[in-house]
Formats: C-alpha cells, sequence, structure tokens
C-alpha cells in the first residue's frame, strides 16, 4: 500500500522519521533513537539527532526519556518500559518452546514473529511462531502442531500461537508492504541458522522499509534434533502416502476455514487465510488490513501537520 505524500516542509530525513513513529503509534509504542535509525536510508544516520530535535522544536513529535514518539504522553513511554520487562521474562519460555516446536514432524525452522519479536509484551499477548517445514509436508507437520495444541493444551493460544507456515523452497512472503516488511525484519530466529540465512536472503525487498536494521544474532538460534517419533513419522511419510495426506490436509482445512470464514471478501480471504501447498496462514481477525489502514491515517496526518496554514 503506497502513501502519496504531499509536499510538506521538512526534509527527507524528516518524513522518514514520521514515517517510522507513525507506524508504530498504531500501537501506542515510542521508540528509540536506535529504532527510528532501522527505517532510515544509510545516508541519513549522521544527521538523525539534529532532525529528531529539529522536529521536537516543531512540536511534531515528543521525548520522553531515550523515547520518541508522535503524542506528548508519557504514559506510553511507561507502558513501553513495562513491555519490555515482561517480554524479557518470556523470552526463555518462548526459547523452550522453540525448541520443542523444533523436533516435531518436518519442522525445518522456527521464529518469533508478533509481539515478542520486538522486544515487548503485555499479560493477555500470545506468544507467536513462525514455522519453515519440509517442502512437500507444510500441512502434515501444521496438523501435528494444532493437534498437540488442542489436546494437551486444550487449545490454548497463550504460549503455542502457530499461525503462518511455509515450506523451505518458498520463503519469500508474497505481501509486500509496510505491515510485512516489519514482522520480517523484527522476526527472530530460534531454530536453525542456516534456514533463516535463507529466508533473509530471500526477503531482502523489506530492506526497503527498513533499510537500517540490524541482522539477528545468530548465536542465540539453536540446532535441534526431533523426537524418535517424529524421525519414526518421517519415514512412514516419505513417500506417496505422505503426498496424499499433505494434500487431503491441505484441501480438509481449507474448506473448514472456507465455512468458517466465508463472511470475508474473497481479497481479504487469500491476504488473511492464504491456503497453499507451500503456505499457511490463519490471521482471521484481518489485522494487516486494520493495521494498514490507522497507519495510513495517522502518517497523512503527522505531515499534513507542518504544513503552512492559508
Amino acid at each position: 500500500m503506497r502513501i502519496e505524500s504531499p509536499n510538506i516542509s521538512v526534509s527527507r530525513t524528516g518524513q522518514e522519521v514520521l514515517r517510522a513513529l507513525s507506524y508504530f503509534q498504531v500501537f501506542s509504542y515510542p521508540l528509540t533513537r536506535d529504532e527510528i535509525s532501522y527505517s532510515l536510508s544509510p545516508g541519513h544516520h549522521p544527521g538523525l539527532q539534529s532532525e529528531l530535535d529539529e522536529l521536537c522544536r516543531l512540536g511534531l513529535i515528543f521525548r520522553d526519556e531515550e523515547f520518541y514518539s508522535l503524542d506528548n504522553n508519557p504514559a506510553q513511554s511507561e507502558k513501553r518500559k513495562q513491555g519490555n520487562a515482561l517480554a524479557a521474562q518470556k523470552m526463555n519460555a518462548a526459547r523452550r518452546i522453540s525448541r520443542f516446536i523444533g523436533k516435531f514432524p518436518y519442522v525445518k525452522a522456527v521464529m518469533i514473529s508478533g509481539t515478542l519479536s520486538k522486544g515487548v509484551m503485555t499479560p493477555e499477548a500470545d506468544i507467536d511462531f513462525f514455522i519453515v517445514t519440509q517442502p512437500g509436508r507444510l500441512w502434515v507437520s501444521r496438523t501435528f502442531l494444532v493437534l498437540f495444541k488442542k489436546l494437551f493444551l486444550l487449545n490454548s493460544h497463550k504460549f503455542f500461537c502457530v499461525n503462518y507456515f511455509v515450506d523451505a523452497d518458498h520463503l519469500e512472503i508474497e505481501d509486500k508492504n509496510l505491515f510485512t516488511a516489519t514482522e520480517v525484519a523484527w522476526l527472530l530466529p530460534m531454530v536453525n541458522a542456516e534456514v533463516y540465512t535463507s529466508f533473509c536472503e530471500a526477503n531482502n525487498w523489506a530492506r526497503d522499509s527498513y533499510p537500517g536494521f540490524p541482522f539477528r544474532d545468530k548465536s542465540l538460534i539453536m540446532e535441534v534434533k526431533p523426537f524418535w517419533l517424529s524421525r519414526l513419522t518421517t519415514w512412514i511419510l516419505s513417500g506417496k502416502l505422505g503426498d496424499r495426506l499433505d494434500d487431503y490436509l491441505l484441501k480438509m482445512t481449507f474448506g473448514r476455514w472456507k465455512r468458517k470464514f466465508g463472511h470475508l471478501r474473497s481479497e481479504t480471504f487469500e491476504v488473511a487465510m492464504r491456503s497453499r501447498k507451500h503456505v499457511s496462514k490463519h490471521h482471521p481477525g484481518t489485522y494487516q488490513e486494520v493495521v494498514l489502514d490507522k497507519f495510513n491515517h495517522i502518517y497523512r496526518s503527522a505531515i499534513r501537520a507542518d504544513q503552512p496554514t492559508s
């Protein structure tokens, strides 16, 4: 989704700052100077502090301690600090769950997405996982994980939200916009460094939105051996039986989602509930569309605030 920026008096760097703050304003989440720099072209970094000071002087942005925001609201900074502290507490649990998921049949890589990938949590937030599977077995792998959640976790999403799968031959994310670029850039790799490297290469387009984003620390990525039962399952389903089962599970799941979410427009369903041989998304709340619409409104308001009145 593109935004046609009107002619405004702030610099190019200022526009990029406002754009970065506008996106995270959707979540009432102030940013540090370093986090703002992730969205800037490399040549714009040296003058960033001067630009931030000028935008503050103009009343277009506000600073509270190390945080910058479009709102003069210190409560946002305090809420962020609490969310950061809770995320730090949850990270060990997220790593244990990532290791556990990595032991399931056909799972090739595990990454943390959602709020935790950005270093923030709320008490009611889920831990979201982005999972890469073996080609041709995505729907078998997904079904095993969903069945475990339903049977042993009573369908709880709290610590086991597995809502996005791709296979290792189709790592490039199809939807290319600020929402998906943010999710791609901030993903936290947990299992299989090699696949994560391939994923970054396949999604280099996200650098258009986050040219200054640092690469994630790979030293914390775990190499996981599958359960013996996973190895047995992989052997049993290695041939045509596994092919037919994967096709059946795709068809069955897609049909159930079509019946359950038939009220969604076809275009919305395709984005929110994408169900193909190599990808599975389960985002029935049309979250992406809602976030981008809010971002558009906030950003347009932010850059128009600096236009001279006639």
